[in-house]
């Protein structure tokens, strides 16, 4: 493997790295389905690092894009492909799944995903990580 070289005046110091505080918390006024999601996601982002408090806003679009997603899908479930309003049912389930999977993208919530994010990390972190193990 090549670890290449530190340099400081590429990447800075490790006390550069911006820290985000606060708790995660989960916002009043979801519905069932997406207060269900937030409760079985948040956690397990929230121990990788990939959520902080400053995501929480997003993350509840997330949420809400999931939970339209779900309702729009069993919809469709209960139509036929002749039935009146299946296609613009159809085009809403499809919007639904696209905003999902665009949002979700960005906590790694696929393998794909999670790969993207430990390569987007920041170099330092990379290569002290290298150092380090």
């Amino acid at each position: 493997m090549i670890d290449g070289t530190m340099r400081q005046d590429r990447y800075g110091s490790e006390a550069d790295i911006v820290q985000i505080e606060g708790e995660v918390r989960k916002p009043r006024g979801l519905d069932r389905l997406a207060a269900a999601f937030w409760d079985e996601q948040c956690p397990a982002l929230v121990k990788a690092g990939v959520l902080k408090a400053s995501d929480a806003g997003e993350f509840t679009a997330l949420c809400q894009w999931w939970a339209r997603y779900c309702k729009l899908s069993r919809e469709l479930d209960q139509k036929k492909a002749d039935d009146e309003g299946y296609l613009s049912l159809l085009r809403a389930t499809d919007l639904a799944c696209r905003a999902f999977d665009r949002l979700a993208s960005r906590f790694g919530m696929s393998p794909v995903d999670r790969a993207r994010l430990r390569a987007d990390a920041p170099v330092q972190q990379r290569v002290m990580a290298r150092k380090r193990g």
